[in-house]
């Protein structure tokens, strides 16, 4: 008695992602058209609260996004591209960033405005503890049993136990710190200053800053990530470029356009990048609402199409499907590669 329900359900449920697909295609029909967007796929558009802004994947493969107006954590299902849960964490403001503990599966949130940060469950459907870290917390990275939080306000780094939330030490990062990158031998740590036009560099085990990456290239930093091959890869804001710098980040090895030459007088303003699962590639999202891939083995362009609107967090889940949040839509934009 219960096979006809449950046959109507995946049969609605199926005709529910075809109908957000076609009209996906739809908007895709209406965008800028480039020589390069055809190997950047949009498959599907998700409602998910007023102005998501961070993103990460779950321990199970779920994508959690936080709504910053919204005040709310939603979980959606990476294959049906539906929600399949939300909380509101109203009482603790707009939200911010996103971050999960891939070995524990904890996902930890920042709530900036009131200076917030939770510890959810790996279901993101409860709250285990918080700590008031002040200070507009944003990026934060997990290693060494410390979590890591970049306070742009507070011009801090907070350092705390991710098992209870408690301070363990708070270090100075001089102005606005915005993301933090954890280097992949697990002996660093990297501070991005968005205004400084720098990393600060600091030693994990004695938690001492150790360097300064610089350069007088460099205009307004936005996020930081690595190759696996070593090299530190970083975003700058204001020339619309992907930074290609040795291991040591002691020279620039390459400057990286993001937008296609054709594209005239388009703006992209790079807020958030990603590397692929296979290491060879990373995709970059920006303001301008463009999505951006580049080979990290020839260090080229290859692929750039327009979203969304004011895109500001990007994941790059296992089977190759790209998350992105739309800022100015309130959605999550997902898009495939064409060549995998």
């Amino acid at each position: 008695m219960t096979i006809m329900p449950r046959l109507k359900r995946r049969f609605v449920a199926g005709l529910a992602v075809c109908v957000v697909m076609v009209g996906a295609a739809v908007f895709a029909l209406l965008q800028p058209k480039t020589a390069m967007q055809g190997t950047l796929v949009e498959l599907a558009r998700i409602p998910v609260g007023a102005e998501p802004l961070g993103i990460d994947i779950a321990r199970d493969g779920s994508v959690i996004v936080a709504a910053a107006a919204g005040r709310t954590l939603h979980v959606l299902d990476p294959y049906t591209f539906s929600e399949v849960s939300s909380l509101d964490l109203s009482s603790y403001g707009r939200l911010s960033r996103v971050f999960v503990d891939q070995a524990s599966g904890d996902v930890f949130v920042t709530a900036s405005i009131k200076g917030h940060v939770l510890k959810m469950d790996s279901n993101a459907s409860s709250v285990l503890a918080t700590a008031n870290t002040g200070g507009f917390p944003q990026g934060m990275a997990l290693a060494d049993g410390k979590l890591l939080i970049a306070l742009t306000g507070g011009q801090a780094v907070a350092v705390l136990d991710p098992a209870d939330m408690a301070p363990l030490e708070r270090l100075d990062a001089g102005d606005r710190p915005s993301s933090i990158h954890v280097d992949r031998n697990g002996e660093a740590f990297y501070v991005v200053k968005s205004t400084t036009r720098s990393v600060w560099v600091f030693d994990l085990a004695s938690l001492k800053w150790t360097h300064t990456i610089s350069d007088p290239s460099l205009v307004r930093l936005s996020d930081i990530a690595q190759a696996p091959h070593g090299r530190l890869l970083l975003l700058d804001a204001t020339q619309d470029s992907l930074l290609v710098l040795d291991a040591s980040g002691s020279t620039i090895e390459a400057r990286i356009p993001l937008l296609p030459a054709e594209c005239g007088e388009c703006t992209h303003v790079p807020m958030a990048l990603t590397v692929s699962p296979d290491g060879k590639r990373v995709v970059v999202v920006g303001r301008g609402g463009w999505v951006s891939l580049v080979d990290l083995k020839t260090q080229e362009l290859v692929g750039a199409r327009q979203a969304g609107h004011d895109l500001r967090g990007v994941v790059w889940a296992g089977d190759g499907k790209i998350f992105t949040t739309s800022f100015a839509s309130g959605e999550v934009v997902v898009l495939g590669s064409a060549d995998g």
